[in-house]
């Protein structure tokens, strides 16, 4: 995987899932909302991380975000 940007499109990741595969790499996928990153996201992501070689996190959107029932409000 290029060291260039960890921050790529949907096209861009497939294609890097697809190169980390064919180089036998594991590779784990999570997503969410990291708003305000804190101690507790921190320790989520190590957790996925755990036994595989490629993270890939995906982001939720703003109108995600807004239609999570439990989410704290915005000041």
């Amino acid at each position: 995987m290029s060291k260039k940007s960890k921050i790529v499109n949907f096209k861009q990741a497939c294609e890097l899932v697809r190169q980390a595969q064919a180089s036998r790499q594991k590779v784990a996928f999570t997503s969410g909302c990291f708003d305000i990153f804190h101690i507790g996201h921190l320790l989520f992501l190590e957790k996925s991380k755990q036994g595989a070689n490629v993270l890939v996190i995906g982001v939720d959107d703003n109108a995600t975000v807004e239609r999570a029932k439990g989410r704290p409000s915005v000041l």
